[in-house]
């Protein structure tokens, strides 16, 4: 029942609005067919465009993630195995792999400021 009610919902959906951009694209050849040609010759370079940024975005974001979690690890391990650390002497060696994830995932967001710039 649910099935049959979400596709005659969805199909409802599909008509109205294709009925509402088929209107809209009408009233906008009324309005200025010249400006309406240029933007349908325009939209699918800006649409590439567009599908390239978000495509870096969503990759650059993702390692974001993955680089943040990274940070979180190291500092959890660290400290829930503070004792250890502090016995064998492997302060040092913490602290540089701390600053190594850290370093990647500053390195992360400027790849992303750079991109939305």
């Amino acid at each position: 029942m649910q099935v049959t009610g979400a596709a005659t919902n969805a199909l409802k959906i599909l008509i109205r609005e294709g009925l509402l951009v088929i209107g809209l694209i009408s009233y906008l050849m009324y309005l200025n067919w010249k400006l309406a040609l240029f933007l349908f010759i325009a939209a699918p370079f800006i649409a590439l465009v567009v599908g390239i940024a978000a495509k870096r975005l969503r990759k650059i974001s993702s390692r974001i993630q993955t680089a943040m979690g990274d940070v979180t690890h190291v500092a959890s391990e660290t400290i829930n195995g503070y004792q250890e650390v502090k016995s064998f002497g492997g302060e040092d060696y913490e602290i540089n792999r701390f600053n190594k994830a850290s370093d990647n995932n500053r390195r992360q967001n400027l790849k992303l400021e750079a991109t939305t710039l």
